[in-house]
């Protein structure tokens, strides 16, 4: 009698344990990022810069909660820091996305309302490292 051909499994148990642990951390990777999570240290004395057009108009701490209102281009424009996040509250502009972009609460991030000429970003208070006048390191 002749044995029926038989396809291998696809997948081996080892297979799937790998398949399935690779899954779970790249889920909790991906998790940790959206939570924003804080780090201490790295982003301490964090301010945010308000410029309008190219001017700014203002420096503000963030860790202060605080709402100011700025006179954009179109009128006056609410700005509200709140647990070290900024955010765009009140806009005179007419479809509010700079309103619904949310806030923003890391080193480099930007909110923007353009039709108020208004830009509003978070940035490390010390200059650059290349612009310091003090030494970092020396080797000889």
């Amino acid at each position: 009698m002749q044995r029926a051909f038989r396809l291998p499994p696809l997948f081996t148990t080892p297979d799937l344990l790998l398949i399935v642990g690779l899954g779970v951390l790249t889920v909790s990777a991906y998790s940790y990022r959206w939570l924003k999570l804080p780090c201490p240290g790295r982003d301490a004395g964090l301010q945010l810069v308000v410029q309008l057009e190219k001017e700014v108009v203002g420096r503000y701490d963030l860790a202060s909660d605080t709402s100011f209102t700025v006179d954009g281009y179109l009128g006056p424009v609410r700005i509200e820091i709140s647990g070290g996040a900024v955010s765009f509250r009140d806009a005179p502009c007419p479809q509010k996305i700079c309103e619904k972009s949310g806030s923003i609460s890391r080193r480099g991030a930007v909110l923007v309302c353009a039709p108020s000429h208004l830009l509003a970003r978070i940035e490390d208070p010390l200059p650059p490292r290349e612009n310091r006048k003090q030494l970092d390191s020396m080797t000889r």
